[in-house]
């Protein structure tokens, strides 16, 4: 009866859609999986690259850092030379994915500085 109501509510299109969602549900269900462990790596990687750049940042200028306001931190960042390539080398997979996204982003140096702002690099080095 339930059965029947929800074909009954789907529809002509939506009862299509169902009959080849539960015919193909293995493959479809594969292959969200498998995007859902791309976008799990791709995170790691953008994980690994940002902590690397942090790392940098820190180390070579970290005393220029120490009670500054975020608007000298980032003033500070405009002037120096951001190792962005050597940081992309933290690992071998091609794709990086910021937190809070789904999308996956081809891993270079123009797509790592779009996502990872000087603004916010800034903020992450403020945080204690």
């Amino acid at each position: 009866m339930i059965y029947s109501f929800i074909r009954g509510m789907l529809g002509t299109t939506g009862d299509i859609l169902l009959d080849f969602y539960i015919a193909n549900s293995l493959w479809i269900n594969a292959l969200i999986l498998l995007y859902a462990i791309l976008v799990a790596v791709a995170r790691h990687t953008f994980d690994m690259s940002r902590r690397s750049v942090i790392a940098f940042l820190e180390s070579q200028y970290g005393q220029q850092f120490e009670q500054k306001k975020p608007g000298s931190v980032l003033k500070v960042l405009h002037r120096i030379n951001i190792p962005w390539d050597q940081a992309l080398g933290q690992s071998g997979f091609p794709f990086m994915t910021p937190p809070g996204s789904i999308w996956i982003y081809p891993k270079n140096s123009a797509t790592f500085q779009r996502l990872l702002p000087l603004e916010k690099l800034a903020e992450l080095l403020m945080k204690p």
